[in-house]
């Protein structure tokens, strides 16, 4: 008997396709998901490598001018006219203030018996030496007592850096000895230590230190910068990035993840040296010069763990 070929209805033939199609994307889609998940973690890699490095001591300092002038009055009177302004630039026997004396406002003309003129009550305040106005302390108008102080002019290139040392670190810190200056702007320049205050602040215990620099531009007074004092340096030092250092809640166990084939991180325990802000020296065990590790993403992994490197 012949048999003849099974005719598919059209709506139970649209069914099929349909569901045929979904199998086929569901099963893509899986594949595609095992794919990714296969992969592992994402990380940026590092090498070991051989440098010197140094740890540095850092503290806050100030810049400060050494010399400076107070120009004070030696009578009481009305400052009738200010000649210079905040800023300025003055020479010694620059005239700053004229002040009318007190006097002045009972008998309008004194005569002068010294020079055979007529004295009108006014007197002139001048500076005693060269420098820049940093400090005006009265206007036009005002009154001020014998002896008041009128302004402050500063000598440019006095300025100089004080450095408050904590007492304990003090012998860290040398006469004649080499530092770095970190600007606000970020900017380095160098600078010596070049004197010692000998005396301790009562109630910081600090000791004060005094640097200068050759390098130093326009700055002002009383800005802080950072002072970087080398303290220790290894000249051949195993050593990585600081990123690439792990550690624990306590901050008391540290660890590198080891990358093998770029595709396989596992924990090593390491023991730190000294470090600075950008690399560590890492004392043991004794991993090889070259060895690749894991540089970012590896907190929270596992002892071992799949990777792959992220371009």
């Amino acid at each position: 008997m012949k048999k003849h070929p099974m005719i598919v209805p059209k709506k139970y033939a649209l069914i099929i396709l349909i569901f045929m199609t979904l199998s086929l994307t569901g099963c893509k889609a899986k594949a595609e998901n095992d794919e990714t998940t296969s992969t592992g973690t994402p990380v940026t890699k590092t090498n070991v490598s051989i440098a010197p490095v140094t740890q540095y001591l850092e503290l806050n300092a100030t810049t400060v001018f050494m010399q400076k002038e107070l120009v004070r009055t030696t009578f009481q009177g009305y400052i009738i006219k200010t000649l210079k302004n905040l800023g300025d630039a003055v020479k010694e026997g620059d005239v700053l203030f004229q002040i009318k004396t007190k006097e002045a406002e009972a008998a309008q003309n004194i005569s002068d018996s010294s020079t055979g003129k007529m004295f009108n009550g006014t007197v002139p305040v001048k500076a005693k030496s060269s420098g820049i106005l940093i400090q005006m302390n009265h206007n036009a108008g005002d009154f001020v007592a014998d002896g008041e102080q009128l302004a402050i002019i500063a000598n440019p290139s006095s300025l100089e850096i004080l450095l408050n040392v904590p007492y304990q670190n003090v012998s860290q810190v040398r006469l004649n000895s080499d530092c770095i200056l970190v600007l606000p702007d970020f900017q380095k320049i160098a600078a010596k230590v070049i004197k010692k205050i000998p005396s301790v602040d009562a109630v910081s215990q600090t000791q004060t230190f005094m640097l200068h620099s050759s390098e130093m531009r326009s700055l002002p007074e009383n800005l802080n910068v950072l002072v970087r004092i080398p303290v220790k340096t290894v000249p051949q030092a195993l050593v990585v990035p600081k990123s690439a250092i792990f550690c624990d809640e306590t901050q008391e166990n540290f660890w590198v993840m080891a990358l093998y084939n770029d595709t396989l991180a596992l924990k090593i325990p390491v023991t730190k040296g000294i470090e600075n802000d950008s690399i560590v020296q890492v004392l043991s065990p004794a991993v090889s010069n070259g060895l690749s590790i894991v540089n970012s993403g590896g907190y929270g992994l596992p002892d071992s763990a799949k990777v792959f490197i992220r371009k």
